[in-house]
């Protein structure tokens, strides 16, 4: 990432910070640290706090109620923006902003891309991003860019243990970023750091040689054997530490075990639970303090449509707002329900609404026989594609293909972008269609679509509509397909009782997993570590995505009952599953298929489940009730998990109870 006459070139240094750093928490909460501290120590005099000021929301802002107003004037006071780009930096309204302002202010010239997840591709004809694959960039950088920017690839950073300029992989990325900040060549500035190094090393010397040059032979001595003392205690030390961490380990089990089975009082469990998991943050933990939280949820806010019984209901994938329709209405609503915008409808029935993966855009299907697009944010009207008796339908990552399936079993690709029709294949037809389409889906990048067709599962080409590769192995063609968050992996199952994984490069089986009956819409978790199913006994079932070995098995209604439908949370910690008829929904537990909680409004008839992106709510759409949401605290992380058990009980243990439990008494 060198300055040069098409890319970022160094202004000089004129305001207080030399880059503002715009990332997503959520996505890049681990890695913007370790970019942030790694520009600030990279080619650092030694009499120097820093090489570089760099502004991170967690480290630059201070407490302030205008949080926009804190962010524009560090913003006002840097020279280059940072984007850690991401599918979900993307869709998040605070980079967007971030990036709005930047440009209004700024130059797109002093806006270096960091890409920490998803994908980039430049088309060179258009002179912009090709926005159908292009994952990682927020839609305000459509035509930003006078030619191609460079920009520095960190996804290999994601799943790395040592981010830090020990390892040459990750300095020799930061030297790269950091040369265009410091206005220098990637060489001239390597060599500024090993100069610093060698002045540091030189100095340090020099300060040696005058201790040993005044130290008598007697103080030397006395400070090697102090070394060979410290040496050997820190070995010593090391070994405790091991022992140590497998001893907190296996208390920490203990009293996950204590809380669960020995239990009676409530809030004792909790509390116990809590301690195990602080003591040692073990899966056993997680889960004991999971359970022991568990019970009824209770919604916190209705959602009425007028003049229908119908009210279903998706949330934005950027989290920014919802959708909720019923037969003949659509709407956007903000979470606490106020209504941003309604869709301009015909007087038509709705059969499905669904967004696109990147929130860009959404697809209506009514009955009417259209099929049409509209822009997630504002709700105008993008494109309508012509009658063709379509079912159900779904839309790639970006919004920019459709695939609509019809009830004569045609699914036909389309191009959302110009409105051309792309490719028509057969599909297996499903005696139940709801918002989850199991006979389809896109891949994570959207440039490959998966299909159930009469002849087996196939993957099709979303550029031409073309067959690039067809899968073999069923006995009878599954009914259901679904890809792995990273888009590596593809499931398929259906009435030959088997869900089986395939590598999506080439085809190749990797795991068979065999059933005693049919199963129906598998699904990956959304951090890929389980793949679930139900089946014709109204079973829910949930395999470990590495090996296929089954971990769970929750039967949720009778075998000659209605059909599910489920979702996993954003976390994959926990899945919500009903039935289509007035049972109540309820949260499992992936690994144990414990039952969590039960969503105990039980009114209406269950139709739509969905997560909130963030997964601190959940919203249930009804037939016959108002849709409903429900706090998602249950399925949130160990660290929210904690935070809920504080509130559920703000004391601690007892020196007495921890005395009882064989825990040290508090530090007082």
């Amino acid at each position: 990432m060198n300055p040069s006459p098409t890319n970022p070139v160094a202004p000089a240094y004129s305001r207080k910070y030399r880059a503002f750093i715009s990332y997503n928490q959520a996505a890049d909460g681990r890695l913007a640290p370790a970019v942030q501290t790694g520009l600030q120590n990279f080619s650092k005099p030694w009499y120097r706090r820093r090489a570089l000021r760099i502004f991170r929301d967690q480290t630059g802002l201070s407490v302030t109620p205008e949080l926009w107003g804190s962010i524009e004037r560090a913003l006002q006071e840097s020279d280059f923006l940072i984007l850690l780009a991401s599918p979900a930096a993307a869709a998040s309204k605070w980079v967007e902003q971030e990036v709005d302002w930047w440009l209004d202010h700024r130059s797109a010239r002093q806006l270096l891309i960091v890409l920490t997840e998803g994908d980039l591709f430049w088309d060179q004809a258009a002179g912009d991003y090709d926005w159908r694959r292009t994952t990682a960039l927020p839609r305000r950088l459509v035509k930003a860019f006078p030619e191609e920017p460079l920009f520095l690839d960190l996804r290999w950073a994601k799943s790395a243990n040592d981010t830090s300029l020990r390892r040459p992989k990750f300095a020799d990325a930061i030297a790269r970023l950091a040369a265009t900040l410091h206005g220098k060549s990637l060489d001239e500035l390597i060599g500024e750091d090993i100069r610093q190094h060698t002045t540091t090393l030189r100095l340090f010397r020099m300060g040696v040689g005058v201790l040993l040059v005044l130290t008598t032979l007697a103080v030397v001595t006395a400070v090697i054997a102090l070394q060979a003392r410290t040496t050997a205690g820190r070995l010593d030390q090391a070994g405790i530490t091991a022992a140590e961490k497998q001893a907190r380990q296996t208390q920490s089990e203990r009293l996950a075990a204590t809380a669960l089975n020995q239990v009676a009082d409530p809030n004792r469990r909790i509390l116990l639970a809590a301690e195990a998991f602080r003591i040692h943050p073990t899966d056993a933990a997680e889960n004991a303090l999971r359970r022991t939280l568990a019970g009824p949820l209770e919604s916190v806010l209705e959602l009425q449509l007028p003049g229908s019984s119908q009210n279903y209901g998706v949330f934005h994938p950027g989290g920014l707002n919802l959708l909720l329709w019923n037969e003949t209405q659509a709407r956007l609503c903000e979470t606490s329900g106020t209504v941003l915008q309604e869709l301009k409808l015909p007087a038509t029935e709705i059969f499905q609404a669904t967004f696109s993966g990147s929130g860009r855009h959404l697809a209506t299907v009514s009955k009417d026989g259209v099929t049409r697009i509209w822009n997630g944010r504002t709700g105008e009207l993008v494109l309508e594609v012509p009658p063709d008796e379509p079912a159900t339908a779904l839309l790639n990552s970006d919004g920019s293909r459709l695939l609509t399936l019809n009830v004569n079993t045609e699914a036909i690709l389309w191009n959302v972008l110009t409105g051309a029709k792309l490719g028509t294949l057969r599909f297996l037809e499903i005696p139940f269609f709801s918002d989850q389409v199991p006979v389809a889906a896109f891949s994570p990048i959207g440039n490959r679509v998966a299909l159930c067709t009469p002849s087996g599962p196939v993957i099709v080409d979303t550029d031409t509509g073309k067959i690039v590769l067809t899968l073999t192995g069923h006995a009878q063609s599954p009914r259901s397909v679904s890809y792995s968050p990273d888009g590596h992996w593809l499931i398929t199952a259906g009435n030959d009782r088997t869900l089986r994984k395939w590598r999506t490069l080439n085809g190749q089986l990797a795991i068979t997993v065999s059933h005693d009956s049919e199963l129906r819409d598998a699904q990956f978790s959304p951090d890929g570590r389980w793949m679930a199913a139900w089946d014709s006994d109204r079973q829910l079932l949930i395999w470990n995505a590495e090996t296929g070995q089954r971990t769970a098995r929750v039967a949720i209604r009778q075998p000659d009952g209605p059909p599910l439908c489920f979702t996993f949370s954003p976390n994959g910690r926990c899945v919500l599953v009903a039935a289509y008829d007035d049972g109540p929904a309820e949260l499992i537990d992936p690994q144990s298929g414990d039952r969590l909680a039960s969503l105990s409004d039980s009114e209406g008839e269950r139709r739509t489940l969905h997560f909130s992106p963030d997964g601190h709510q959940i919203l249930v759409g009804n037939l016959g009730a108002p849709a409903r949401i429900f706090p998602g605290d249950l399925a949130g992380s160990s660290e929210e998990l904690l935070a809920l058990a504080q509130r559920r009980v703000p004391r601690g243990l007892t020196d007495a109870e921890r005395a009882q439990y064989g825990l040290t008494p508090r530090i007082h």
